[in-house]
């Protein structure tokens, strides 16, 4: 007799513990039934607010599936394979637009509207941010001497840069402004850089390439021979600028390497005394004579 009123205990504990776990079950199940029930009604209300005629083909079906409650097949029409499909055909949209805000740019700089190409510039990256179209806006920019958003332009290109050509082109041209701003050493890495790009790029295009690889040595050669000429001219001036100028020579071969060959000669201390007193007046003339060799060679080539 005990042991059946322990049987029967036992399945008394059980059937309890089982109503309590159906119990918590349905409560969960009401629970987000409720919340499935708030989630239509906020959708409803937001298709309600929707102009059906300005979405696409695919939300037009899966949204009319849904509303008959075939969650399901309202999926399937909204496969991934197939959006993945729709969002590059739409991307190729974007660019074919950009395009034509781009041309319209460089047909507005043959009437010297320069104001109005550059909204075009704007205009094509706001709808296709892609190196490209930072590359043409900073081309542009350059072209107008506004180097600090040219600048910008062309770093911001060069982050984009999907492409072998694409990286070197830009650091040709950003090299060639970095010159113009006197980033001597910037430049020269730009150069350096862009050089080794093409140089790999012509081993399976040479006919493309070689011509980019002939400018971009072309404005490293006259990245150096400036600064033959510059170390010339202080040679020249070595007697007057004393131990400064040996400051300025070494200042000058740190960014550029061992390229500059420099053979100043030496003078007794006393003519490094008479040079210390009026060396910051021959550094300037330097550098007014530097810069004028610049302004009179624009011979740096953009691609």
């Amino acid at each position: 007799m005990y042991g059946r009123l322990t049987d029967k205990e036992k399945i008394e504990r059980f059937a309890d513990a089982e109503r309590v776990q159906l119990q918590h079950e349905l409560q969960q199940a009401e629970h987000e039934k409720a919340m499935l029930e708030n989630r239509i009604s906020a959708l409803l209300q937001e298709f309600n607010n929707k102009d059906m005629l300005q979405t696409s083909v695919f939300y037009q079906e899966a949204f009319g599936l849904f509303i008959n409650g075939n969650l399901e097949q309202a999926l399937v029409v909204l496969d991934d394979t197939k959006l993945q499909a729709k969002k590059i055909e739409w991307q190729h949209e974007q660019k074919k637009l950009a395009d034509t805000f781009l041309l319209k740019a460089e047909l507005l700089q043959l009437k010297f509207d320069f104001e109005s190409a550059a909204r075009q510039f704007d205009e094509a990256i706001e709808i296709n941010p892609d190196a490209n179209t930072y590359f043409a806006a900073a081309k542009f920019h350059q072209f107008l001497n506004h180097f600090q958003q040219a600048e910008q332009l062309y770093c911001k290109a060069l982050s984009l840069a999907s492409s072998n050509d694409e990286r070197a082109k830009t650091l040709n041209n950003l090299s060639v402004l970095q010159d113009l701003q006197n980033d001597y050493s910037g430049a020269s890495s730009g150069y350096r850089e862009s050089l080794g790009i093409y140089r790999d790029l012509t081993k399976s295009n040479p006919q493309t390439y070689l011509p980019d690889v002939a400018t971009t040595l072309i404005n490293l050669g006259w990245l150096l021979r400036y600064f033959t000429l510059i170390t010339e001219r202080l040679d020249t001036r070595f007697a007057l600028l004393g131990d400064r100028c040996i400051e300025v020579l070494f200042g000058i071969r740190s960014c550029y390497g061992t390229e500059m060959q420099f053979t100043p000669e030496k003078k007794s201390s006393q003519s490094n005394n008479q040079a210390n007193h009026g060396s910051d007046k021959k550094i300037l003339f330097i550098q007014k004579s530097c810069k004028s060799f610049r302004i009179h060679n624009p011979t740096f080539k953009i691609i």
